[in-house]
């Protein structure tokens, strides 16, 4: 129909091109056989609009390209939303960007060249970066560490990506802490592109995580109301498959598909399959009265139907009224707060190093102890690991964990796994002592 002469009349010729593109459009939307609303990002930028981020696949995952707001169908609240009102963007030409987390394992069982196509595809995801997107990465053995942070640059990431090396020297695999680290760096970091997702490259095997299959999904799925980050995994077979079970359930947990390749080769393909998908993963805007209210939107195309809640902001009128009773609220409750909020966890001060006499409060219920700059307590030194502990502090109850440091932490002189913590006890994180307050 494409090689169709022209028509007598221009009225007539676009009377086809309309009769000809419909049935193409509700073609595509038949096609969609997997759907998956990851985020809604109430008001961005501050206008009274709300944005999903949306997955339309067909069964064998590949995306659905072409999408209209006449495929999206959109009820808030049981409210339908009028096409017209719809807008849809693939994500490439929205301008938002993506986040991405490649964790690698590099434990001994995957020397060779297994190894070095996922480190050449991680290489490849770098350079693919645009100047909207983000990326981390970070390895795993026996140990987490991660290598590149969202605040690297293009050069910096690739440096250390090329650097990376198989550790020879570990007798373990934490799959699932790399895993869970891996989500948790982005539920940790702000101001990232809302459109996130993690991929691990792993031959499947666990031993010793703190983490387990259950926390890890449960830290992608998020709490209600939350964003879900999927969690691609790429198996290979070394074990002959009996091993991969593992990363299946991860990726179906999360809503995001697992790939087995049983030669090297496969590698780099699901790693640009993976990239495929979510490149082509779609932007969906609508306007919305953002009214402070709970909201769960349901989002349909074809057959298909996925759901997720969200709490709008409130971004309503400003007259004086309203003004003097929202400060008389927010008295009310910093009252509310300061009355009721639990005794304080108390307080680390550095007795040594370059933070010495720095005070450091136990705000949160959980906090990482490390040499990075991501972490909420930094300690700088060559003897502290990158994620060297961690503290759980729940009400005035306070416990240290060591994570896996090179060099251990110690608690009043004596190398501790885990221990909890009393007024005065001296913490030691690598050559650093620091005294525990409250």
């Amino acid at each position: 129909m494409r090689t169709r002469r022209r028509s007598a009349g221009v009225l007539l010729a676009g009377l086809w091109v309309w009769a000809a593109a419909a049935p193409a459009v509700a073609q595509q939307a038949d096609r969609v056989e997997r759907l998956h609303v990851d985020e809604i990002v109430a008001g961005p930028d501050g206008r009274e609009e709300v944005e999903l981020y949306i997955r339309a696949e067909t069964r064998y995952g590949a995306p659905v390209e072409a999408l209209g707001s006449r495929d999206v169908s959109i009820r808030d609240n049981g409210g339908t939303i009028p096409a017209s009102d719809v807008q849809v963007f693939p994500l490439d030409e929205s301008g938002r960007g993506a986040t991405i987390v490649l964790a690698l394992d590099v434990s001994r069982t995957m020397k060779g060249d297994p190894f070095e196509r996922a480190r050449a595809a991680a290489l490849s995801y770098v350079d693919r970066m645009g100047p909207d997107d983000r990326i981390s990465v970070l390895s795993f053995s026996d140990r987490v560490d991660v290598l590149v942070t969202f605040k690297d640059g293009k050069s910096r990431a690739r440096e250390l990506v090329r650097d990376l090396e198989i550790d020879r020297k570990a007798l373990t695999t934490v799959l699932f802490d790399g895993a869970y680290k891996a989500v948790d760096v982005i539920r940790r970091t702000r101001d990232l592109p809302k459109r996130s997702f993690v991929i691990v490259f792993s031959d499947g095997k666990d031993d010793g995580s703190r983490a387990t299959l259950d926390e890890v999904v449960d830290l992608a799925v998020g709490e209600a109301g939350a964003s879900r980050i999927p969690v691609f995994t790429i198996g290979f077979d070394r074990f002959g498959g009996g091993s991969l079970k593992s990363l299946l359930n991860l990726s179906r947990g999360t809503n995001a598909e697992a790939f087995f390749a049983q030669s090297p080769e496969l590698v780099a393909s699901y790693f640009d399959e993976i990239w495929g998908q979510m490149l082509h993963s779609y932007v969906v805007r609508y306007p919305a009265d953002l009214d402070g209210g709970h909201h769960s939107i349901e989002v349909t195309i074809g057959s298909q139907s996925d759901t997720l809640s969200v709490a709008y902001p409130s971004l309503g009128g400003g007259n004086a009224l309203w003004v003097v009773s929202g400060a008389l609220v927010l008295l009310i409750g910093i009252g509310a707060f300061y009355m009721r909020r639990p005794p304080s966890a108390g307080r680390l001060i550095f007795l040594e190093g370059p933070r010495k006499g720095e005070t450091v409060m136990l705000g949160k219920p959980q906090l990482t102890i490390g040499a990075l700059a991501d972490n909420d307590i930094v300690v700088p030194s060559p003897a502290v690991s990158r994620y060297h502990a961690q503290l759980q502090c729940r009400g005035r109850y306070v416990e240290i964990k060591d994570v896996g440091s090179s060099n251990g932490t110690f608690v009043n002189g004596t190398n501790v796994r885990s221990c909890p913590l009393e007024p005065g006890d001296t913490v030691r994180i690598g050559d650093i002592d620091l005294v525990y307050e409250r």
